[in-house]
């Protein structure tokens, strides 16, 4: 029920946010300003991760729970106390919302739309799979502590993924003029350099050798958040953009986080029993109290498992690239104004 009422909250932020963001600014420079909105997810998640990190380790993972979610009953009465409704194009006395009938059936002709849709989601899809157990794989390969995982993981890889957000959409308004299509193209070659980084970065034997991977892989995998939602709004009628982000992150989410995470965990379970059954062992064995002299066994069966699930995954970014390269193709067909 806790995660009901934290996605209910979720899920009529970012419709509206995009809504209005569209509204208050103009195309050119509507990339830069979502990109400063989408930052909200690696800045929110490195914060999460040093502060939860934290208090998981001291206090406990419930408190951790309620301290990181009490500020945004305040934050909401400051959104809702300063932000001004602007107002919107196409709209007016007599003029009715389209319904999401409507909306949805608009959106569906435009090829953009589901390229840019279904490459976010594969890049969701291995991100959050991926993500899920980050600190699970710095903790059996690297050896670190929940707390060493979850600073390295928020301070360093933060920071890295907030300036390839930002990055992204501030040089796609940079250069649109001359490049029409960059919201389509920066994503395509964020995934296409992120992926033999990233792949290098988890597979290397040590953290002093992995980090600097990571962190441009964690760069460039970041390009498309900021250009996913710019190009939605740039492909949909004024009066549609809300629900066309609400069918966007439906589509995100779904795929994304619905199927990444037991995907990768699938995974990591399947190559860890076939490291296991050389000493006649399974993961549910491993998961049961065993001798010390089993132990061991687990151990690597188990560290074995998540790398090479990672590795795998990690493979999905190209196929999200390749969404974003059909929707260079069609972006300027599809735009609107």
């Amino acid at each position: 029920m806790a995660r009901v009422g934290v996605s209910i909250g979720e899920a009529g932020c970012t419709p509206s946010a995009q809504s209005v963001i569209s509204d208050y600014f103009p195309a050119d420079k509507r990339a830069t300003a979502i990109s400063i909105y989408a930052l909200g997810v690696p800045v929110g998640s490195m914060l999460a991760a040093i502060g939860g990190g934290y208090i998981a380790q001291y206090m406990g993972w419930r408190e951790a729970f309620i301290i990181l979610g009490l500020p945004g009953l305040l934050l909401a009465m400051v959104v809702k106390l300063t932000i001004k409704e602007p107002e919107r194009a196409g709209s007016g006395p007599g003029i009715e919302t389209p319904s999401f009938v409507e909306t949805f059936s608009y959106m569906a002709k435009k090829p953009t739309f589901w390229h840019v849709a279904l490459g976010s989601a594969m890049a969701s899809f291995v991100g959050y799979g991926v993500g899920q157990y980050l600190n699970s794989f710095l903790m059996r390969t690297h050896h670190l502590s929940l707390l060493q995982a979850s600073q390295l993981t928020g301070i360093v890889l933060g920071l890295a993924a907030a300036f390839g957000t930002f990055f992204a959409g501030w040089l796609a308004d940079r250069i649109v003029k001359r490049h029409p299509n960059a919201l389509a193209w920066l994503p395509a070659l964020g995934f296409a350099i992120c992926t033999p980084f990233y792949i290098i970065g988890y597979m290397a034997p040590s953290l002093w050798i992995g980090v600097p991977f990571l962190v441009v892989g964690a760069v460039t995998h970041y390009f498309y958040l900021g250009c996913m939602y710019a190009a939605t709004q740039g492909v949909a009628d004024p009066r549609m953009r809300a629900t066309a982000t609400a069918v966007l992150l439906f589509i995100v989410n779904i795929l994304g986080y619905g199927l990444g995470p037991p995907v990768i965990g699938a995974l990591s379970d399947m190559f860890a029993n076939m490291s296991l059954a050389s000493a006649g062992l399974t993961t549910a064995d491993c998961g049961k109290a065993m001798l010390a002299a089993s132990q061991g066994a687990c151990t690597v069966g188990q560290e074995f498992g998540l790398r090479w699930a990672i590795f795998v995954g990690l493979f999905g970014y190209l196929w999200a690239g390749a969404h974003f390269l059909f929707a260079w193709k069609t972006l300027r067909k599809d735009w609107v104004g």
